[in-house]
């Protein structure tokens, strides 16, 4: 192997620390002229990998942004208008329309039915608008089939949660 193939090969191995930030670099990743240095392809390809994963970063936060928009506006205009739609429904049903919150997903709303009188929460229903799908299918068994617990977990003040008032069968 001539000196320079060893060369080429083993300076991947070679390291060096930046005297001022005191970073790490190996040495085949260096370039070790500032002045007159003219980019290569691979630079401007990097470049433009960086530059594309910025605006992906950057439009990622946008629709997260444009989501929780989008929610905070069905809330404040669409459910007026579901519960006053639907409120002959709850009628009909003797729910008071104060026990809805919604949910919208899996299912839309939740009736806490008897959350606004003297005697509290009687039933809960899951109220689910449109066609039954595979989650809300699989929702109605476990429901039918008892296959639910309720759970209260408790955090200390250095944000653990105490087992003591979990389920015991529950697991983190």
């Amino acid at each position: 192997m001539s000196e320079l193939s060893f060369f080429l090969k083993e300076n991947r191995h070679i390291f060096s620390i930046c005297p001022e930030c005191g970073t790490v670099h190996r040495l085949s990743d260096l370039r070790p002229f500032h002045k007159g240095y003219k980019p290569d392809w691979l630079d401007l390809l990097e470049d433009k990998g960086t530059h594309l994963q910025k605006r992906l970063a950057s439009l990622q936060e946008r629709a997260k942004e444009l989501q929780k928009s989008a929610k905070d506006r069905a809330e404040r205009e669409e459910l007026p208008k579901l519960l006053g739609n639907l409120a002959p429904v709850f009628k009909r049903w003797k729910i008071d329309a104060r026990d809805v919150r919604a949910v919208f997903d899996p299912v839309e709303l939740v009736a806490f039915e008897g959350l606004n009188s003297d005697d509290g929460v009687q039933r809960i229903s899951f109220l689910h608008l449109g066609h039954p799908h595979r989650l809300t299918t699989s929702l109605e068994d476990a429901i039918s089939e008892e296959k639910y617990r309720w759970n209260t977990l408790r955090l200390d003040d250095d944000g653990n949660i105490d087992q003591d008032w979990c389920d015991p069968e529950f697991r983190f």
